[in-house]
């Protein structure tokens, strides 16, 4: 049904959300009015669509987190980290949802891929002591 294989989906506020190609939600699931729309046009991480406590689905694409947020118009999807952090190429990668000190957080741990020697390795080091007189 799917240009490319499935590799992730969950249920949200709004509908069923499926990873493919891009990513896909399916409304209206279970009665003979299913319709189909694409929210986003690029496929989330593998693996990494889940349901929030509070019902609405959450994900990591390659432009960082995607969740479900309600507004005056319905519910549609955002990217509130779009532009100010880029996940990239990744080998592997675990999300899930976190209550801590009253606060719900969604966590992801992204295992980037190297393509080519660490921009944070040392080329070199040196030893140094410092003394107070």
């Amino acid at each position: 049904m799917y240009p490319e294989a499935v590799n992730a989906m969950c249920s949200g506020l709004d509908g069923v959300y499926v990873s493919a190609d891009k990513c896909y939600k399916l409304v209206g699931v279970g009665t003979s009015d299913v319709r189909q729309q694409t929210v986003l046009d690029y496929p989330a991480t593998s693996k990494t669509m889940l349901t929030l406590p509070d019902g609405r689905a959450a994900w990591i694409t390659e432009y960082g987190m995607a969740i479900e947020t309600p507004t005056a118009q319905g519910i549609t999807v955002t990217e509130p980290n779009k532009g100010t952090f880029v996940v990239g190429a990744t080998e592997g990668v675990s999300s899930g949802q976190v209550d801590h000190d009253g606060n719900q957080l969604f966590v992801a741990n992204v295992a980037k891929r190297q393509t080519g020697p660490s921009p944070l390795a040392a080329a070199g080091f040196f030893e140094a002591e410092v003394e107070r007189p």
